[in-house]
């Protein structure tokens, strides 16, 4: 996949082009239906892929007290375009000038810069300043520019419409696991371990505290069973998201402790998985309180590893 930060709109190519436009927050299972139309378009006209998005969200230009919270930074999102087989990824600089330009003029800068046979978005497209044009508008240029479109309808799983919006109300809510099932994979945040008050580690249960950025979704307060990369191998932790209330915490802090690892990872680089909840976060009456719930929630977390193992396999004892 060849990656091209689009500054100016600088960019230009002959090629015969698919392109899918948007802004493609989670790559979440409605985002890869368009990829996945794509590619059958490569595979049947021949033509090249390129997706054609920002290397930021809209809103933090537009609204910044607005701006959603994030379910991707900008290097997963490349991660995940290239494992999913894309030609082109154009990054677009997002600033106020851009979000000023008319919908018919964005759709002229992409069709002069490119050779588009076809446009695909999703069935709630909107684009343009103010965000005024959308897929009727889009049809109506796509006679006068000579492109074919192609509207995906909405992906639905279990009777709900798979969204950026919704996603984040549900790791939001806590709702780890069917987030996962929505976005394709387990929600995940990254950063580097930092020093904590090793307060874990008095109590028997060492963990690592996660540095994150602050754009990103946060899941509800409370304690987790996680995926841990730590950069050579995958480990599982037990992960608290909160404010410590046990201790009178006000910050919200990212915790783990990692069954079954004693190394050190201080300022190294990890990246957390979110597989399940556990249970809400609490506060608890005194130390040897909060010790024994901790020797709970390890053991509910062991059955959890099991029930995840379980389902990760068939019925022929494949991994799905």
């Amino acid at each position: 996949m060849k990656i091209i930060f689009n500054k100016n709109n600088s960019d230009t190519n002959d090629a015969n082009t698919a392109v899918a436009l948007g802004t493609f927050d989670g790559v979440h299972l409605g985002h890869r239906r368009l990829i996945y139309t794509l590619k059958q378009l490569k595979k049947q006209q021949g033509c090249s892929t390129m997706v054609y998005t920002f290397a930021r969200h809209p809103m933090e230009v537009i609204a910044p007290n607005d701006a959603p919270s994030i379910l991707m930074d900008m290097q997963q999102r490349i991660r995940i375009f290239n494992s999913l087989g894309i030609d082109r990824l154009i990054l677009n600089e997002f600033d106020l000038n851009f979000s000023l330009i008319e919908p018919e003029k964005f759709i002229d800068i992409l069709t002069n810069n490119y050779n588009v046979s076809y446009i695909v978005v999703g069935y709630n497209f909107k684009f343009g300043s103010k965000g005024i044009g959308d897929v009727h508008l889009l049809e109506q240029l796509s006679n006068k520019k000579g492109f074919e479109l192609i509207v995906v309808p909405p992906v639905r799983i279990n009777g709900d419409v798979v969204s950026s919006s919704f996603i984040r109300q549900l790791i939001s809510d806590g709702r780890v696991g069917y987030a996962a099932k929505l976005l394709g994979m387990p929600y995940s945040i990254d950063g580097f371990v930092t020093h904590g008050f090793q307060r874990g580690r008095t109590l028997g249960f060492p963990t690592v505290n996660l540095k994150f950025n602050s754009k990103r979704v946060v899941p509800a307060f409370g304690v987790y069973l996680t995926l841990v990369d730590v950069g050579q191998s995958m480990m599982w932790g037990v992960t608290n998201v909160g404010r410590n209330p046990t201790f009178n915490g006000k910050n919200i802090h990212i915790e783990t402790y990692i069954m079954n690892y004693e190394g050190d990872l201080y300022d190294k680089k990890i990246r957390l998985y979110f597989i399940d909840k556990i249970r809400e976060e609490r506060k608890f009456n005194d130390r040897e309180e909060l010790k024994t719930q901790i020797n709970k929630d390890v053991k509910i977390a062991k059955r959890c590893i099991y029930n995840f193992i379980q389902m990760c396999y068939n019925t022929k004892g494949e991994i799905n």
